[in-house]
């Protein structure tokens, strides 16, 4: 379960960890990045490759990409993940805070279900 720490990461923002456990700072809630798609899509299952925003329940922080913050890894450098919601001038999610779940290689191509080619996501 991806789990917001106390502790800070190099962006100076709450660091997330995936643990093995189930407390409260390990709740999060799935909303669809186009913000008019929230209300009517909540408490449905999220499709393949719809692109969401994962909101952390007891911060209201979005989990985020900090492209600033490289931390090395057994796997090699990655991107430091941290709560921290990003948004742009008219109050949106950016690209730092949109995520895809990928759960085989079939990816929908409607543009209603919640992705659409010109953003990108993390996955």
């Amino acid at each position: 379960m991806p789990r917001l720490l106390a502790e800070r990461g190099g962006s100076g923002h709450p660091a997330l960890k995936l643990v093995d456990a189930q407390d409260p700072y390990c709740r999060w809630t799935v909303a669809y990045w186009r913000t008019a798609m929230r209300e009517e899509a909540e408490g449905l299952p999220v499709p393949n490759g719809a692109r969401v925003v994962l909101k952390h329940m007891a911060t209201n922080l979005n989990a985020a990409v900090e492209t600033d913050f490289r931390i090395a890894t057994f796997f090699g450098n990655e991107y430091e993940v941290s709560a921290h919601s990003i948004k742009d001038s008219g109050g949106r999610e950016k690209a730092q805070n949109i995520w895809e779940f990928v759960t085989s290689s079939k990816r929908p191509v409607s543009d209603d279900d919640g992705t659409n080619e010109d953003t990108k996501t993390n996955k």
